[in-house]
């Protein structure tokens, strides 16, 4: 998914890329929220969400920096809470170039970030 937050003057409509997750969860529920909400457009390619350790549980939707000085890349400040038996679901929604009618979404289990990680991959354009 390309991060280039810029709106396309030739298109129209909303050309920004929204991504939403969310989490339902025994160790706490997080309603979705854009993680892209201040992603300017510097050419990043991978996004990555990380609770910072500046303000641990909670979701800032701060840039992280070490992320946005590395080429193609940018993260944000984002809370999601994890069961340790991985019970609960993180939703990950993206509407491509702002498009409601075709979300794409995935589902993962809230595993513990200590001995898990997840990558999730979207296409930069709305599929059928």
């Amino acid at each position: 998914m390309g991060l280039d937050a810029d709106d396309v003057s030739d298109v129209a409509g909303d050309q920004r890329d929204v991504l939403r997750p969310a989490v339902r969860s025994s160790a706490g529920d997080v309603p979705a929220v854009d993680v892209m909400a201040g992603v300017d457009g510097n050419g990043a390619i991978g996004l990555h969400l990380h609770d910072d350790a500046a303000t641990p549980g909670e979701t800032t939707l701060a840039r992280l920096p070490y992320f946005s000085g590395q080429p193609f890349q940018d993260g944000v400040d984002v809370f999601l809470p994890a069961d340790p038996d991985a019970s609960g679901t993180v939703t990950v929604t993206n509407l491509p170039r702002g498009d409601e009618s075709r979300p794409q979404t995935v589902n993962v289990a809230n595993w513990p970030s200590r001995g898990h990680a997840v990558t999730v991959m979207f296409a930069d354009h709305p599929v059928d």
